[in-house]
């Protein structure tokens, strides 16, 4: 059976691995606009 809290801990880090995608993707926007 597998724990609420590994779960729990698995969705904040795709949620951390998701900002931080976002964020280079914005700065690679940012760095092609200009």
């Amino acid at each position: 059976m597998i724990k609420p809290l590994y779960i729990e801990k698995q969705v904040n880090n795709l949620q951390d691995f998701l900002v931080k995608g976002l964020q280079k993707y914005k700065m690679q926007i940012l760095i092609m606009g200009l």
